[in-house]
This record gives C-alpha cells, structure tokens and sequence, in this order.
C-alpha cells in the first residue's frame, strides 16, 4: 500500500499563493466587486423625471482588465439611463492603443446621450501632454461630449436639463466662471468635475447636483487608517452622497484603480433618478 503524503499547512498556503489561477480569482473577487450605488434626488424645475447614470475613474491600464470595463459598462446599460455622466481618469496613463477603449465608449454614447469631463491622469494640457490630446480625441471618437469649462443644454421630455463641466483642479484648465458663463440660472443644473476638493470654489455658482470622482473610495481602507490614503485634502468627502442647502455632491468610488488593487472601497457604478420636488 502506498504511504499518504502529508504536508504542512504553511505549504498549502504557499501553493494557493503560488497557484496563480486560485490567486486571480480571490484577486478579481475583491477587486471586480461592483456595487450599485442609487439615489432619488429632487431636482428644482424638472418636468418629468429623468435618470442618471454616473461612471468614473476607468483607469484602463495593464492593472485593470478590459474584459471587467466592458462587463461594468453592460450593467451600467442595462439600467436604461436617459443620460450618462463621466467624470474623468479614463486611462492611468495613456493607452498603446486607444481602439479597445473607443469601442467601448462608443457602446455608451450609441446607447444614450453621454458627457464628460477630465480628470487628472487624463493629461497635463499645460506641458503638451500626448496624453491629454489622446484622451480629447478618444472621447471624440467615441462621440461623447467633453465639457471642459463649458456648459450645454440637454433636452428630454420636456425637460431641459443643463450640464455644466470643469477641467480638473489639479491638472488644469479649471475656470468655473467660464464653465457658468453662458449658463441660464432658471435651468435645473448638473455640475461635472473630477475632483471633489473642487467643491469650495464651486459653491459661488448656482447647480443643484456636483458629481465628482477620483478618490476611489480611498481605494484601500485598512482597519483603523480608513480614508488615510484618499488623495483629496477636504477627506470628509470621500464617497458617498452629501446635501448642503438645498444642493447635493456625490462622490463616486470610480470603476478601475491605481495597480488594479482595492480594499473595502468597491467598485462603483451609480444610478440617479432626478425628480422634480421632494417625495
């Protein structure tokens, strides 16, 4: 009779770390876990109600798996939203190849109207960044409006709805008084811009909802130290939904990540469904 083989727990151990197909799985478990974030918000002046659907930070990189964006995107769609938001950091870096991640935001654009602005891995305008050019000419190609320090009028229902955008506060250009110059204070508002620590130079200006992004949640949460790694000055403000006087900011915890790594910071895709006047 053949004599059993024992092993030592710690080498079990070792294997599962070693087993790169076990490893991946409890990897992308952690990492991939979307959470489907929804809010219904009174919006002043809307007709009829309209919804929302806010996606952020991408990172599209070597870390993040394309095949988890596109996946991301699929549930985004299936919400059957009127309009979609983006509110920056589309790749971590740049891309090789642009191509992949055009056909994937053609795939929001040719479903529903889509608008974004940049965030600040998406170009440094200010020292001729390729990236910054890149990013530009992505989402044109993609057919999604940029709203960089600029405003439109977007019409559904019977509704007018106006979206108002800003370059990113740490990159640049950020000038709100151009973002609201031609803007109409009658018209129920929707403010874009990457970086929540943008708030305060906001407040000035009339909008009933800022979305934000960049923060990831802080994207990894340690026990005792949650926040300590979310890079934004004002950390009150690291997700979630907040309301101040009559006007709501919500701060997404974004899609992708910086080295694909989360912890207790989940992935996020975010549903909004605007109404008229409070419930």
């Amino acid at each position: 009779m053949k004599k059993p083989r024992y092993r030592h727990p710690l080498l079990d151990l070792g294997g599962f770390v070693f087993d790169q197909t076990k490893a991946a799985r409890l990897f992308r478990k952690t990492t991939e876990n979307v959470e489907i974030v929804q809010h219904t918000l009174p919006i002043s002046g809307l007709k009829k109600p309209l919804r929302l659907v806010q996606l952020s930070d991408f990172h599209a990189s070597r870390s993040v798996r394309f095949t988890f964006l596109e996946q991301t995107v699929a549930r985004a769609l299936a919400f059957k939203p009127d309009l979609i938001c983006l509110t920056g950091d589309y790749t971590t870096c740049g891309l090789e190849d642009w191509k992949p991640l055009i056909r994937l935001f053609r795939q929001l654009s040719e479903s529903t109207p889509t608008f974004a602005v940049l965030g600040n891995h998406d170009g440094w305008p200010r020292s001729t960044d390729p990236v910054y050019t890149e990013t530009i000419k992505c989402l044109k190609a993609a057919h999604i409006t940029l709203l960089e320090n600029r405003s439109i009028v977007f019409e559904k229902d019977s509704n007018r709805l106006q979206l108002v955008g800003t370059g990113d506060l740490l990159t640049g250009p950020f000038n709100p008084a151009a973002a609201f110059e031609h803007c109409d204070p009658e018209f129920p508002t929707i403010l874009l811009t990457h970086n929540p620590d943008a708030r305060s130079h906001l407040l000035p200006f009339r909008w009933n909802i800022c979305l934000c992004g960049h923060t990831h949640g802080g994207q990894i949460n340690l026990p005792g130290l949650n926040g300590r790694f979310t890079p934004i000055v004002d950390r009150r403000y690291q997700s979630g939904i907040f309301e101040e006087s009559d006007r709501f900011l919500h701060v997404n915890k974004g899609v992708g990540s910086i080295g694909g790594v989360r912890f207790r910071a989940r992935a996020e895709i975010c549903v909004l469904d605007l109404t008229g006047q409070k419930a």
